[in-house]
């Protein structure tokens, strides 16, 4: 196809998702009444409190449980002081400076409805460019802009900045590994990642996430890279070592601001505990979230990719190396009449579409799978994915595994470090891009026509999510 042809679908597409998406938010803003007026006069809604002589401790009473977290960083852009949110938000909210609460929360709904839909195309090219599969990739984009978290980009939140960042580093690292860029390029481009994952510590805690997501994929480079024909063991290193770097100098600017206000170095960390978090192993939250239903679908996918990406990479290492070749497009990706072989893995689909029903709740159709597979093997469809050195190179990318690994940790940390409830969890890892990428991966490599359309199906019930959420936020109920 034409890249002029090319270039306009993708731009159809970019358009097509903006619509959709302001579409939904009007309508349901529309239709609730008093969301239309919580979102564009917050001044006056419900005329609860008359902010002009109100103190912060009688706003955050009465407005917290109505607009969360955003009156938490216009408090931080009017009030600068060491909290548990991080600041590079409340600065970009407090450039525009002075205004009041209720115009530092207009400001920050424009601001971050604006970014988003700005970061919208970065997004799509990142997903393109590294998912390598368009319908894919496009896919991955309906679920990540049009899913019930994409919400959160626009009622003042950091996910509309935290987005627009991830683009541009999952851009960056990118063109580090697909090209060859000159020297000076080079210099540059490791330069602008650095600053990039800078800002997004700045932006969110993600420092122990950044130092996880780097240490096991560098791991798992290191185990394949004397098999693989794709070494690139340096690049991958010089990726990480600028990753931990740019993080350790984030946090450590924001660390050094909460010492110098009285605090400690660490204490956004100790801000949280203040929360109540506690560390502990909760299993009950595995199938009782606590808190919404999504969440367990949050927690579950990074944990899923993990094991099939895990998997292939072992099923690679296990086999001789001249066999390694073999199979070596994901054509060879196919439905098994038998046993795998060893050089292949099986992802077990059911037969019947009513099975996927019960995705409803992950741990209910993971329970449904293991039984078929001991009581009637005949319900399930294995879907073959040759352990072949395209589809190892493809998920052993140091940019894809650091998407994985980097949504593994989030999840992992909101299940051993939480308020006895998975509070988020959908939020970190659907309203931000990491782990989708991911998952347009797997799905590029596994190639099921069957899973591609129950994720479509997915995706169509995740943008009616999207209108319910905003009915939610209208009411002000917790949107997660």
């Amino acid at each position: 196809m034409a890249a002029g042809a090319l270039l306009s679908r993708f731009w159809y597409k970019v358009l097509a998702v903006a619509a959709i998406y302001l579409s939904c938010q009007y309508g349901a803003l529309r239709l609730s009444g008093a969301g239309w007026h919580k979102y564009f006069q917050p001044a006056t809604y419900k005329n609860a409190l008359d902010w002009s002589a109100a103190s912060w401790e009688e706003i955050h009473q009465t407005w917290n449980l109505v607009y969360w977290d955003a009156i938490h960083y216009v408090d931080l852009a009017l009030n600068p002081h060491c909290s548990a949110w991080y600041p590079l938000w409340p600065l970009v909210l407090k450039a525009f400076a002075p205004f009041t609460a209720p115009d530092g929360l207009r400001l920050s709904f424009i601001f971050t409805q604006s970014l988003f839909l700005l970061s919208l195309p970065l997004t799509l090219l990142a997903f393109e460019r590294i998912i390598r599969h368009r319908a894919i990739a496009f896919l991955c984009f309906c679920l990540y802009a049009l899913g019930p978290n994409a919400i959160f980009h626009s009622i003042g939140y950091t996910e509309s900045l935290f987005g627009l960042l991830s683009a541009l580093l999952l851009l960056l690292l990118y063109r580090l590994e697909e090209t060859k860029p000159t020297p000076i390029i080079r210099g540059l481009l490791y330069a602008s990642l650095l600053v990039t994952i800078l800002l997004l510590n700045l932006n969110r805690p993600i420092l122990l996430q950044t130092l996880f997501a780097v240490g096991v994929s560098l791991t798992c480079r290191f185990l394949i890279s004397r098999r693989s024909p794709f070494p690139q063991g340096s690049l991958a290193l010089g990726q990480g070592a600028t990753l931990v770097l740019g993080s350790a100098i984030g946090y450590s600017l924001y660390g050094a601001f909460c010492a110098a206000q009285g605090a400690t170095f660490l204490g956004p960390f100790q801000r949280q505990l203040e929360w109540g978090r506690t560390v502990a192993f909760r299993p009950s939250l595995l199938l009782l979230p606590r808190s919404l239903l999504m969440d367990l679908h949050g927690l579950y996918l990074p944990v899923a990719l993990a094991l099939l990406t895990g998997l292939l990479l072992l099923a690679y290492l296990r086999q001789p190396k001249q066999e390694q070749s073999r199979g070596a497009s994901n054509a060879a990706s196919k439905e098994l009449g038998q046993s795998p072989s060893p050089h292949q893995i099986a992802v077990p689909l059911p037969r019947q579409p009513w099975a996927y029903l019960l995705l409803v709740h992950p741990l209910v159709f993971s329970l449904f799978i293991a039984l078929a597979r001991w009581l009637r093997p005949t319900w399930l469809a294995p879907q073959a994915v040759e352990a072949s050195d395209a589809n190892v190179h493809s998920v052993s990318r140091f940019s894809v595994l650091f998407c994985l690994f980097f949504a593994l940790a989030h999840v992992g940390i909101n299940f051993l470090a939480n308020m006895n409830a998975l509070y988020s969890t959908a939020r970190h890892t659907f309203g931000s891009p990491f782990a989708l990428v991911s998952l347009g991966v797997i799905l590029a490599v596994v190639a099921s026509p069957r899973l591609t359309k129950v994720t479509w199906i997915v995706a169509a019930v995740g943008l009616g999510m999207l209108v319910q959420q905003w009915f939610n936020f209208s009411g002000d109920h917790w949107l997660g």
